[in-house]
């Protein structure tokens, strides 16, 4: 079991993605890609507002019509890293953002699914800086945003009646480590 990749420390990080680093994306397969961030993983500090943080770039695949494509940031050993996503065109400007309630949480992870075409040549994710370190728990198909400060139960804020948990029962904490896992799939045609 990995430990959670809280900071990065001094390492020298990128100011803008890296397209040469992208990792192709298969077109029509579940598999699809993924890729584990890591202490070794590239990192990323566009501004010194923010801590640096770890990031994947994918290089979309190429089709002449509109595809379905899923970015997953998986629970892995008790941790995930929450997704900033950004899809970019083929000169590495921002075509758009993937905004917090384009994401699921499902059983496996988070998860975005988008319709894209051929204007997107990339995709780039990062794990968001500003909740590194809080736990994420699943209830009732809902998630609660919980802040970690020690191993003291955990106040979660919910609709009454409020309930305190351990943090062992925590879903997951948000952390610069996770894995992220991006497939393409045909747009189904309705005949």
């Amino acid at each position: 079991m990995r430990p959670p990749l809280l900071s990065l420390g001094d390492r020298a990080c990128d100011a803008t993605p890296n397209l040469s680093r992208a990792v192709a994306v298969p077109f029509d397969s579940l598999r699809g890609t993924q890729v584990d961030l890591g202490e070794q993983t590239a990192c990323l500090a566009p501004n010194r507002s923010l801590p640096p943080t770890t990031y994947a770039v994918f290089a979309l695949p190429r089709q002449a019509g509109a595809y379905a494509l899923t970015f997953e940031s998986l629970y892995t050993d008790g941790i995930v890293s929450k997704p900033m996503v950004s899809l970019l065109d083929a000169d590495g400007r921002t075509v758009r953002t993937l905004a917090d309630s384009e994401y699921e949480h499902l059983g496996s992870g988070l998860r975005a699914g988008m319709r894209l075409g051929s204007r997107e040549a990339f995709l780039v994710a990062s794990a968001d800086t500003t909740v590194i370190g809080n736990g994420l728990r699943l209830n009732y198909g809902q998630a609660k945003f919980v802040r970690l400060a020690s191993n003291a139960p955990i106040v979660i804020y919910s609709p009454p009646p409020m309930i305190a948990v351990p943090p062992s029962m925590l879903a997951a904490m948000y952390a610069l480590n996770g894995t992220f896992h991006v497939y393409a799939l045909p747009v189904p045609m309705v005949k």
